[in-house]
């Protein structure tokens, strides 16, 4: 069941009282990391089992964020393509990389078309003053084929 908690920031969303985690494998790296506004994202086209999984959840926050008042927006383009944001602090990546034999990589050998296997989480929900709502979804992990 999904549990939505305002906090001083915003929401915490979790899942059966757990932040959400899920392995999306067989993604495709649509757009390779950039920075847009200082914070950093990678653009993949899910697989049609990991956008269903993905679609459900914002599915049931849409329903919940509606009902106290926010117009909610999805993070799924029609396309199944999903902004994941990479964490980034102190000048490098919260984040790791790797080949699908466990050597690590660098965030630039990810490559537009290059099949990857991402672990996503999403524990917040941003909200603006204009009563706007959307699932924050990021990655720790990105594993590429």
């Amino acid at each position: 069941m999904l549990q939505i908690q305002k906090n001083k920031y915003g929401y915490n969303i979790q899942y059966n009282n757990k932040i959400i985690n899920c392995l999306c494998e067989k993604c495709e790296c649509e757009i390779p990391i950039k920075q847009i506004e200082k914070v950093w994202y990678i653009y993949i086209k899910l697989s049609h089992k990991a956008y269903e999984i993905i679609k459900q959840i914002e599915d049931d926050a849409e329903k919940n964020m509606n009902t106290n008042g926010y117009s909610f927006f999805h993070s799924l383009s029609n396309t199944n393509i999903l902004q994941v944001k990479i964490p980034y602090r102190y000048k490098k990546f919260e984040a790791e990389f790797f080949d699908i034999n466990k050597n690590r990589i660098i965030s630039s050998d990810i490559k537009e078309f290059d099949k990857i296997n991402v672990h996503l989480k999403c524990k917040n929900i941003y909200t603006n003053d204009s009563k706007q709502a959307r699932l924050a979804w990021c990655t720790q992990l990105i594993i590429k084929h």
